[in-house]
């Protein structure tokens, strides 16, 4: 019985995950992608996206050995700074690649003037290949990015850069953190995605902020950008409306520091994004609610 790093040449980033070269799609690019989690048994390519069970990697690519699962030497992968900057812009003058983009960024509803203002990139090698990139700005700073496949066969959909490659991690950092400041309200609205925080800017007319988590969470240093949002009086915690519990324990940290919180209850089939303007504007005058007790119960009875 081999240990994973008998079969395969890789480095391990946790007591558990191993990073190997993808031996599917020969991960011909700067970094390999192909996570081992021999706790949980399975493996994942994030540029092919092939996955499945050690055992079917075993039987594929190491003549059926069996993998010991205990874990292996801990070594943090290294990796260099990315320059946001060196990504290509969106024209969709430039190439077939450019313009499948700019397709794609105009059907999830962007203007060629939000792709300019959100300074939205794309990829066309390497890790991000066939991703668009939205870079996260603080003050001037490019801090960090989040990328999205925009073609049919890139997955996973969302992508986010390694440790090393940005200065900050995701969850360090929001999307949207650099416009609130041009928004004629003192009101923040939180919300998971991206393309959330988009839609939230647009369908508001700008009146108030969408800010991006990257997640149903929120991190400690997001926690104390917040907090440090003097300006801002007033926070809407807006998550999908099938995470209206992940969306209360956002509102009860930030409501345990002082700050004036609401919850917006979207129903289960609904997202920020995919929501009307119309519906927007109903669900912030009708569907918003103080954080308390019976708030609380509504949301964990699933009302």
């Amino acid at each position: 019985m081999s240990t994973i790093e008998d079969v395969f040449e890789g480095v391990w980033k946790s007591q558990v995950e191993y990073l190997i070269k993808c031996p599917y799609c020969g991960d011909h690019r700067t970094h390999n992608h192909c996570y081992v989690n021999t706790d949980k048994g399975m493996f994942m390519c994030h540029h092919c996206g092939e996955a499945g069970p050690i055992e079917r990697l075993m039987q594929d690519h190491a003549d059926g050995e069996e993998i010991e699962r205990g874990p292996g030497i801990v070594e943090k992968a290294r990796h260099e700074e990315i320059d946001v900057r060196l990504f290509k812009q969106v024209t969709g003058m430039h190439n077939t690649m450019d313009r499948m983009a700019l397709t794609y960024l105009k059907s999830r509803g962007l203007s060629k003037s939000e792709i300019a203002v959100y300074k939205i990139r794309y990829m066309d090698f390497g890790r991000y290949y066939g991703r668009v990139i939205f870079p996260v700005i603080e003050n001037t700073d490019y801090v960090s990015f989040v990328a999205r496949s925009f073609m049919e066969k890139v997955r996973p959909k969302y992508l986010f850069p390694h440790h090393g490659e940005t200065k900050l991690t995701t969850n360090e950092c929001m999307w949207g953190w650099n416009c609130v400041k041009g928004f004629r309200q003192d009101l923040v609205i939180l919300v998971e995605g991206i393309f959330d925080a988009v839609s939230i800017n647009r369908k508001s007319h700008r009146n108030c902020g969408g800010v991006a988590l990257h997640s149903k969470q929120l991190g400690e240093a997001q926690l104390r950008k917040l907090l440090n949002l003097d300006r801002f009086t007033q926070f809407i915690v807006m998550m999908d409306g099938d995470a209206h519990k992940d969306g209360l324990k956002i509102a009860k940290k930030l409501k345990s520091y002082g700050r004036d919180v609401k919850m917006a209850l979207l129903n289960k089939d609904e997202d920020p994004d995919s929501i009307t303007e119309e519906r927007l504007t109903e669900v912030l005058r009708t569907r918003t609610f103080r954080v308390d007790a019976n708030l609380a119960m509504k949301v964990y009875l699933g009302g």
